[in-house]
């Protein structure tokens, strides 16, 4: 079987010397049953001929009967004109036998990085460049500290990835930042349990299921049998069982999409039955319409559904009137024809033609009579990333009634330092041809924050001024990292106060149970920052606006570097009103 043919691929990495890959793979029963294999390309050191080629007796892979299920070790090298000599022409054999990884050991305390590093760009880069290329380190700090400088050496290439090695210092926010693809388990690490079978530790369960979960391969370096290891980790990585919410929100892990654009582009059916799948999110809307409706002073409130959608909102309206007691009046507004035609159905077929459908905008449409209650549902990822704050003034002078109530009533931007060599590497290559000034929104899974949120700026639609205002804003933000680490963005989440105590958030300090119509947004650096034990990150964002556009810029320093400004002018991205 192939490396990519399991869900988790559990392979074997032999101690001992193997003379003949094909031999070992077909005959050696310790070897049966793995996804794969990691084994030497060659023997030792090996002699290249005159005329560039490997004599027999030298080789260990002989031929392309397995080179599907073999990880190809390189020899150990430096740099030096020998070493990539062998190097050259032991890669060029592997890529010939169709090996679909190979592995170079990774710089050890004496090794030149820059040499190294040199080493590494030769391989990925230019007409003859591999694919992907594994990095064995070891998983302590000071081998993710030369890791770190030879990354950085390589321009943070998506091509090179890493074989960790386990040990007792495996630090897993550590590692979850960078891009393991590999874990390697030395047999030592486990432990005979009551039956005498070979277990991991409850610590180490727990760090290979998150780096299995962060897409890594694992296998158990063995000197014998490693078939009832084996088997053990099959068991341990077995898939648990997953709702259909939380497999709709794994098939977007760290997968980057450009923010909707709801002013500009009609949505679809399709992405509106997405974020009517949110259970959690319509509930506390419910709540919170409800305290509304009992605070409400009016005999018969009129509520007005700004921006409704195929109407989950409206819905809810009704739910709420009927939990409350009270009669209302129901208007639903929208901009979108393909949503009103749905609206038509829905209320002919389910709510009996109690609401009045209108058609338009909510900053234009003049109302024939003010509503005591409006609700939308115009939150981004970023809380107003997607325009709330122009769309819900604008809508709350025209449509609502002064002392009435806007639910939400208040929202704020947050923001924390966050390191992912993932989305670092998707970013610069993102296909839309954004690149790394774009903010993107993802479902933030390889990736490691360096510091608790902090909140950049609220819009409050509570009290209105007598006249419109601008919704540009600026804040510094500080941040103290505790631990050494690559800066490679900043993640943003929002909160919002829809209606006195009925609050949403997606920020981790305080996420709203099971909900998941929000995944973070993610501003990219264009040139990741380093950040020693202690440092401060210091990160300055501005939400700009002119000639119909809003947009953000922005840009970081540590103690020792700082990145550009981002975004420019909305060179990259913007938001159309």
């Amino acid at each position: 079987m192939s490396y990519a043919d399991k869900v988790v691929a559990v392979g074997v990495e032999p101690v001992q010397p193997i003379d003949d890959a094909d031999a070992y793979i077909a005959d050696d029963p310790s070897v049966q049953g793995a996804d794969f294999v990691i084994i030497p390309i060659t023997k030792g050191t090996p002699r290249v001929g005159a005329s560039g080629f490997f004599a027999l007796e030298d080789m260990v892979v002989r031929s392309s009967t397995n080179g599907y299920a073999i990880v190809g070790k390189t020899a150990s090298w430096a740099g030096g004109p020998d070493d990539d000599a062998l190097l050259t022409h032991q890669i060029a054999y592997a890529r010939y036998v169709g090996l679909k990884r190979m592995m170079a050991p990774g710089p050890g305390p004496d090794t030149s990085l820059a040499e190294f590093a040199r080493g590494l760009m030769q391989r990925i880069s230019g007409d003859q460049a591999i694919e992907a290329l594994l990095v064995r380190t070891d998983a302590d700090a000071q081998s993710w500290r030369r890791w770190r400088r030879v990354r950085d050496m390589c321009g943070h290439s998506r091509a090179l990835e890493l074989a960790l090695v386990l040990d007792d210092s495996c630090n897993f926010d550590r590692w979850r930042a960078e891009p393991v693809k590999l874990l390697i388990i030395p047999s030592a690490m486990f432990i005979p349990n009551d039956a005498g079978h070979p277990v991991l530790r409850r610590r180490d369960q727990k760090l290979v299921r998150q780096l299995a979960d962060m897409g890594a391969a694992v296998a158990v370096q063995h000197t014998g049998d490693a078939g009832r290891h084996m088997a053990y980790l099959r068991f341990l990585l077995r898939p648990a069982d997953r709702d259909a919410a939380a497999l709709y929100s794994d098939a977007y892990r760290d997968v980057l999409q450009v923010p909707l654009q709801p002013l500009m582009d009609h949505l679809e059916s399709e992405t509106y039955a997405t974020f009517e799948a949110d259970l959690a999110k319509y509930d506390a809307y419910e709540l919170a319409i409800l305290r509304a409706l009992q605070d409400s002073p009016q005999e018969t409130p009129l509520v007005v559904v700004a921006g409704a959608g195929r109407g989950p909102l409206v819905a809810r309206v009704l739910s709420a009137a009927k939990r409350a007691e009270r009669p209302v009046r129901v208007v639903a507004l929208e901009k979108n024809p393909g949503a009103m035609v749905e609206l038509q159905r829905r209320n002919r077929l389910e709510w009996r033609d109690a609401v009045d459908l209108v058609f338009g905008d909510m900053r234009s449409h003049e109302p024939a009579e003010p509503a005591d209650v409006l609700v939308s549902e115009l939150l981004g990822s970023f809380g107003d990333n997607e325009l709330a704050p122009e769309c819900m003034d604008a809508a709350a002078r025209r449509l609502l009634r002064p002392g009435g109530t806007c639910i939400p009533q208040t929202y704020a931007a947050y923001l924390a330092p966050l390191s992912s060599a993932t989305l670092h590497a998707r970013a610069a290559q993102y296909e839309g041809g954004h690149g790394l000034e774009t903010p993107y929104v993802v479902n933030m899974h390889a990736a490691q924050l360096l510091a608790p949120s902090q909140r950049l700026w609220a819009f409050d639609h509570g009290e209105r001024p007598a006249e419109p205002i601008c919704f540009a804003r600026h804040r510094r933000a500080e941040f103290a990292v505790d631990v050494a680490a690559v800066v490679h963005g900043f993640a943003g989440y929002f909160d919002a106060v829809l209606y006195a105590d009925v609050r949403l958030s997606i920020r981790p300090e305080d996420h709203t149970a099971d909900m998941h119509s929000w995944f973070p947004m993610f501003f990219p650096l264009a040139a990741p920052l380093n950040v020693e034990e202690g440092e401060r990150v210091v990160v300055d964002v501005w939400r700009r606006c002119g000639a119909g556009r809003v947009w953000y810029e922005w840009v970081a320093q540590t103690p020792t570097a700082a990145s550009v400004v981002h975004n420019v002018n909305g060179r990259q991205h913007w938001i159309g009103q």
